[in-house]
């Protein structure tokens, strides 16, 4: 399962993620994830006892995890649309490999580190300002001191 998962994950940079295959709520990769998942799991169900099934499917659903947020955080467009597609396709996955019978639910570390991710605006990016230092963030304070010298020559002269 990992090295298919690992060919889906190779087809990312080959997706528009900035909209759906036409009629479809989901690209097709998620659809073939679950649907090869669930086929491995009716496999396990028939031949291994509850306990094993359940064992192996945590290690399916904690390397899909692993591998489908490593190939998400290598796609670098990162705006609105495409954070909203990455996420119905993590929900999807999520959703449906919950579902199958006899094993835990898929933990929604995908869908968490996706909502997670820093979307970029389709505004200009703003200019870094320097962040205003309040008077109990500066170790030293030269107007202080120049006040302070001030003082003690009007004292001198009178």
């Amino acid at each position: 399962m990992d090295d298919r998962l690992k060919s889906h994950a190779k087809s990312f940079d080959k997706l528009d993620w900035e909209r759906m295959p036409e009629g479809k709520a989901v690209h097709s990769y998620a659809e073939t994830v679950v649907a090869e998942t669930s086929t491995l799991h009716n496999v396990l169900k028939r031949y291994l006892s509850p306990m094993n099934v359940e064992m192996i499917m945590d290690g399916v659903f904690a390397s899909y995890i692993a591998r489908l947020t490593d190939g998400y955080t290598k796609i670098e467009t990162t705006s609105p649309k495409v954070k909203e597609t990455m996420l119905a396709d993590a929900s999807y996955i999520t959703e449906k490999l919950s579902q199958l019978q006899e094993v835990r639910k898929m933990d929604h570390g995908l869908i968490e580190a996706l909502q997670a991710r820093e979307v970029s605006s389709e505004a200009a990016p703003e200019k870094e300002t320097e962040p205003k230092q309040s008077k109990d963030d500066v170790l030293f304070d030269v107007s202080e001191e120049k006040k302070e010298d001030n003082s003690e020559v009007k004292k001198e002269n009178v």
